[in-house]
């Protein structure tokens, strides 16, 4: 097989340009969702219906290490990215961290108790740590450096947006 046709094929069958605003879209993506992700439960905190099924009534502590405890699973992400990152490969490596993020969420949707949350909020936070360790380095890998910065650039916009629409959707909603 000559080299054109194997780098075709490693890279979803795309070289160049095309390849470059995949990657682009796949890495904004993560992002968005990175952003949708921190914005997203400061509105659920605050309904009586959270408080009450878990039994979070005066119970400021606990609350706020409920709510935190991701962040300290998307460290552990970013430390597991060190690790996964090249025996992996990028995409796959992107492909687990979205997988153990809905893990995490689907946790999240289901628990009827902190334990259960506090579970899910870890298991979410490592997922996107993952992610958002590898996103733009792939990003940075797979570009020419004439775009790399722009690129880049796109990805931190687009968890901005994210991170309002977590916030409209909640104003939405309330």
């Amino acid at each position: 097989m000559s080299e054109k046709t194997m780098a075709k094929s490693k890279y979803f069958g795309m070289t160049g340009t095309w390849l470059t605003v995949w990657v682009t879209v796949a890495c904004a993506t993560d992002m968005t969702l990175f952003g949708y992700d921190q914005g997203v439960f400061g509105g659920v905190v605050v309904t009586q219906d959270y408080i009450n099924q878990l039994n979070l009534t005066n119970n400021n502590s606990l609350l706020s290490t409920i709510t935190a405890i991701y962040d300290i699973g998307c460290f552990f992400g970013a430390i597991a990215a060190v690790m996964i990152g090249d025996p992996l490969g990028r995409k796959n490596s992107i492909l687990v961290g979205t997988t153990i993020m809905s893990v995490g969420a689907l946790l999240q949707c289901t628990a009827f108790g902190v334990p259960q949350m506090i579970v899910g909020r870890i298991v979410a936070g490592i997922g996107n740590g993952i992610n958002t360790s590898t996103a733009p380095v792939w990003q940075g890998e797979t570009s020419k450096a004439s775009w790399r910065g722009k690129l880049v650039i796109i990805e931190m916009i687009m968890n901005i947006a994210g991170f309002s629409l977590s916030n409209w959707v909640t104003y939405g909603f309330s």
